[in-house]
């Protein structure tokens, strides 16, 4: 089978697959020569007609938290789960990455208590660029997550199962 991925300005390069389709492993693995720069991908036109082609259902996640052994496990579980994901270990560069493209996911995924920024914050700037992005939030402390956040969005608490965060 054929896989398109796309940029906003049409397919940049199509690869050929016969297993099960982890587009995450298969962006990362496209040489640089062929895409230079993975934020070119138009990931959500690329997820789209893979659920419309293969019937594939993944998701867009990006992924946010201090911890980085918690980052590193689970976006290697949710990419062999068949997902796109980014992980950034630092807030104010996912901020960044998010303002530039909010279309760019479907989910967001972001622990609470970090350094610099707290996840209620950081979704309080995003605001309406968040506009139909599933949010997440995880939390050693739920208690601390503040109501009008916690009323709007899921809060998880930690240590959790990556499975909650996933469906």
């Amino acid at each position: 089978m054929k896989i398109n991925i796309w940029s906003e300005d049409g397919i940049i390069c199509n690869v050929e697959k016969e297993k099960k389709i982890y587009i995450g492993k298969i962006i990362d693995d496209i040489p640089t020569k062929i895409v230079p720069f993975k934020e070119s991908i138009d990931i959500k036109k690329t997820l789209l007609e893979l659920k419309e082609k293969f019937f594939v259902n993944a998701e867009s996640i990006i992924l946010i938290d201090d911890d980085e052994d918690f980052l590193v496990v689970s976006k290697h579980y949710l990419v062999s789960l068949g997902h796109y994901v980014e992980a950034y270990n630092n807030v104010e560069v996912a901020y960044n990455v998010f303002n530039e493209n909010p279309k760019r996911f479907h989910r967001i995924i972001i622990d609470h208590k970090m350094p610099g920024m707290d996840g209620s914050r950081f979704l309080e700037l995003i605001g309406p660029k968040a506009s139909g992005v599933k949010v997440c939030i995880l939390s050693a402390d739920i208690n601390s997550v503040p109501h009008e956040t916690s009323q709007r969005h899921l809060v998880i608490k930690k240590p959790c199962n990556i499975l909650n965060f996933s469906s």
